[in-house]
């Protein structure tokens, strides 16, 4: 965390954890072998690929490659079949070539996204060692500019060439940044135990201690990997005493050396390099002298009206503020700590004993107001999240902070959030889906009044073979009604998150017309509402809707009915089912279909958008 400055969670904003981040064994969406490598090496481990993780998440989609696809080869790395390698390595030499200039500019080294189709786990051991020096470069620039899945591929692959000089700290740095941190642990374990003196793997330690919160391991790491760097010369030397000195200053503002902690910064800044963050620990460390509380905040760039509810419930959600509080005077104190967003949610108190060189953590999540009408929020808009400290004894007020924060109205749908500035995405869409499925609001039971006396016996109670006939009844209510297809809207990226305006069912029914995601969403929320057990079915760039023949029993089956929403206009409802029906089955044959389980998101916590439209 960051003291005084919002550290800017993208994760926090929208619910999504960095734990998600860990995921790097989702299966993949490539291409099923149906030939022999044509090099006779060995295929590379699939894991077979369900529609649907078992924990509930998503598979997230990745598009095919448009070469040939890779197998292992002999030494380990991937072979692409007669002809090809050589067109793939040339990049790489002009790269290595680029690299070797003094003048480096990384933003210039790494420019566009034909950098990232180099595939580095490709290039042979003899090429990875003849331009060890240059591919370190290389990713040093990756782990500068944030490109942390360049940086892993570069990591593995110079621990792969160049073996015991292969900068493994570099593969655990990434793994670091993508919020790996067990995996970085691992690597670092691994590789001190053959180089415990080596100075990078004791600097990026450092760095891992201090990010986990653990003090006195990071602080001894930084003064470790800071007497290392006496063997390292010149620059090099510098940077990494530089790193440690930083990690040192952040572990002894925490152990209450504050004064201590201030010599590190200006030390580690009279060295030069990275000197972004001193001021922050300077701050830290200015404040804690003031009040006698270390203090820091992780504060959410957007409150999303469509997800805040979901705090605590969804998979890994985090809350709208996190804040740290370490005492650094004397003895424990009591303090009571009040949050608000005005006009948009109530005052929440909490109470919080602080104990020297010991994090007190706290969770704030203020509820929204009950005057709030989230139908009044059309755009996004500027917010504040205000928060003050007191001590419980005298009530005096001890710090008092505010953090910019953007409000999101309701039908913001958060869609994927980047893991790293190489643009990779991880789907958030897919667990927050059940929070535009909304059945019990006015609107559905009136149309469901209507659509009803389509039904057989002009009821939705029957058995489970009656499903069919009754989803057929929505289906004529709704065409009967005019219901029409519009194009998708623009999605935007805000804070690293890309989502777009996704309207819920109530309003759609008022204009009769929805994009396809709004339309899967209608007929979720219709099915569900007459008892069934929908399923939202994602394949690339579309989205509609299916449902179990289980039915009204209870109990849990996989959709073996499809309806393709967008259709609704014009077409007969048995058309609609068997375009479906085939494009669930051309996209499972590829991987690439998922299956959003509704059911299955209510019993994980998703509840539907807690307001009466």
């Amino acid at each position: 965390m960051v003291s005084s400055r919002v550290a800017v969670a993208v994760f926090a904003a929208l619910g999504a954890s960095v734990a998600v981040a860990q995921r790097t064994d989702a299966p993949d969406a490539g291409p099923t072998f149906a030939v022999p490598p044509p090099d006779g090496g060995s295929r590379p481990p699939r894991l077979p690929p369900p529609p649907r993780q078992a924990d509930g998440g998503l598979v997230q989609w990745r598009p095919l490659d448009a070469g040939p696809f890779p197998w292992r080869g002999a030494d380990g790395g991937l072979s692409f079949g007669p002809g090809s390698l050589p067109t793939r390595l040339e990049p790489a030499k002009a790269l290595f070539a680029e690299a070797r200039k003094p003048d480096l500019d990384c933003e210039k080294l790494l420019a566009g996204r034909a950098r990232f189709g180099l595939w580095p786990a490709a290039w042979p051991v003899q090429d990875i060692k003849a331009n060890r020096d240059e591919i370190v470069r290389i990713a040093r620039c990756a782990e500068q500019l944030e490109y942390f899945f360049f940086l892993k591929d570069l990591g593995e692959t110079l621990i792969r060439g160049a073996q015991e000089d292969g900068h493994p700290e570099l593969l655990a740095r990434a793994q670091l940044g993508l919020g790996q941190t067990d995996d970085a642990q691992q690597t670092l374990s691994t590789w001190l135990k053959k180089r415990p003196d080596d100075p990078h793997l004791l600097v990026t330690l450092g760095k891992v201690e201090c990010r986990l919160g653990r003090w006195v391991p990071c602080l001894d790491a930084g003064q470790k990997a800071e007497a290392a760097a006496a063997k390292l010369e010149g620059p090099e030397s510098n940077a990494v005493k530089n790193r440690a000195l930083k990690y040192q200053a952040r572990a002894q503002a925490h152990l209450g050396k504050l004064d201590e902690a201030l010599v590190a910064a200006d030390a580690a800044e009279a060295l030069g390099g990275e000197v972004g963050d001193l001021d922050d620990v300077r701050t830290l460390v200015l404040e804690a002298k003031a009040t006698g509380l270390l203090t820091e905040f992780s504060v959410a760039p957007q409150l999303a009206l469509g997800t805040y509810h979901l705090f605590g419930k969804a998979r890994g959600t985090r809350p709208l503020v996190e804040l740290s509080l370490t005492r650094v005077a004397p003895g424990t104190a009591q303090y009571r700590v009040e949050i608000e967003v005005p006009g948009v949610t109530t005052r929440l108190a909490s109470a919080a004993v602080a104990k020297p060189g010991r994090a007190q953590k706290l969770d704030l999540h203020p509820p929204l107001r009950n005057e709030l009408d989230v139908r009044q929020v059309r755009a996004p808009k500027p917010a504040q999240v205000d928060v003050v400290v007191f001590t419980v004894e005298g009530n005096r007020e001890v710090l008092r902070k505010s953090f910019p924060t953007m409000l999101q109205p309701r039908d913001y749908l958060p869609l994927h959030v980047y893991t790293s500035k190489d643009r990779r995405m991880h789907s958030l869409v897919n667990d927050y889906l059940g929070a535009w499925v909304t059945p019990n609001v006015p609107a559905i039971d009136a149309f469901l009044k209507d659509a009803k006396k389509r039904a057989p016996r002009q009821t939705f109670a029957g058995t489970q073979r009656e499903t069919v006939p009754q989803v057929k009844a929505l289906y004529e209510e709704l065409q009967a009604r005019g219901m029409s297809y519009v194009m998708d809207p623009y999605v935007v990226e805000v804070d690293g998150v890309k989502g777009q305006r996704t309207r819920l069912p109530s309003e759609v029914l008022e204009t009769t017309n929805a994009q396809c995601l709004e339309g899967a969403i209608l007929y979720a929320t219709l099915l569900e509402a007459i008892g069934l057990r929908p399923s939202i079915i994602r394949v690339p760039g579309h989205a509609f809707v299916g449902w179990g023949s289980g039915g009204k029993d209870g109990t849990s089956a996989p959709p073996t009915y499809f309806l393709e929403t967008t259709m609704t206009h014009d077409a007969p409802f048995e058309l609609a089912m068997e375009r479906a029906t085939k494009s669930f089955e051309e996209a499972s044959a590829l991987n690439a279909a998922t299956v959003v389980s509704i059911p299955e998101l209510r019993e994980a916590g998703i509840t539907a958008q807690p307001y009466d439209r």
